[in-house]
């Protein structure tokens, strides 16, 4: 059975890929852990009108 698409393959890996080919560097780091991400949390941002 195929795996079931998800935003990391539609959205996230095709748009690292594109700014690696503009020489951007992509560091992978551990999600879970907000301050490994250079954040203070992972929490929600609030809701725009």
């Amino acid at each position: 059975m195929a795996p079931t698409p998800d935003e990391k393959t539609y959205v996230e890996i095709p748009l690292i890929q594109q700014l690696k080919g503009l020489r951007w560097e992509h560091i992978e780091r551990d999600i879970a852990v907000p301050y490994l991400t250079e954040r203070e949390s992972f929490r929600p941002l609030p809701s725009v009108s």
